[in-house]
């Protein structure tokens, strides 16, 4: 992917938010100051990607072309690990710092039951508690209309008395190429992010 634009737009100060809009249509804006300088979008992420390298080298100028293709919808389907995490509505956020990439990719994060904790509670029919991140919940059996049995989970104790369904988790990769550090911040250990 040639994304020499966006790099450039980053070492210039500027910021790079990539979201999927409605319809699967996947966005890449750059920003600086707050005012758009550059903007791509398409039916996967890695063309918004394009798009936008484009237009901030362009100033702003190509994406309000006639010539310009609508998209009226995005893919369904991913083409990369980057587009996945787009298409999974999830956001992503790049900067330069210190001569490197800095790409944080934000998503909701929400517990699930552990297995043994499941397992448990299905063997003994007895509720069981698990703690994650700072989060207390306990497990039990339910009986649904139609007869089947399932384990569901409350939150019972909360650290700060907010929400955790869902919770903030980040993932962030630094590296000297923007490609790079994207696959990095894929690779990396998500930091659950309690709301503020």
């Amino acid at each position: 992917m040639k994304l020499s634009g966006i790099e450039k737009a980053l070492r210039d100060g500027c910021t790079l938010h990539g979201f999927q809009a409605g319809l699967c249509i996947r966005v890449a804006r750059i920003e600086k100051k707050d005012k758009l300088v550059g903007y791509g979008e398409g039916p996967f992420y890695d063309d918004a990607l394009i798009e936008a390298s484009k237009d901030y080298l362009a100033r702003g100028k190509l994406f309000y072309r006639a010539s310009k293709p609508e998209y009226l919808t995005g893919a369904v389907k991913s083409c990369s690990r980057i587009d996945d995490w787009i298409l999974a509505t999830n956001t992503m956020v790049a900067w330069n710092e210190q001569d490197d990439f800095v790409v944080e990719l934000r998503c909701f994060g929400s517990p699930n039951i552990p297995e043994d904790i499941k397992e448990q509670v299905e063997r003994t029919g007895q509720s069981a508690t698990w703690q994650d991140n700072g989060y207390t919940y306990k497990a039990y059996q339910t009986k649904y209309w139609n007869g089947e049995l399932d384990v569901v989970a409350d939150m019972i104790r909360t650290p700060r008395g907010d929400n955790p369904w869902p919770y903030t988790v980040v993932r962030l990769g630094r590296a000297g190429s923007l490609e790079e550090a994207m696959e990095k911040a894929l690779d990396a250990e998500p930091l659950g992010v309690p709301w503020p």
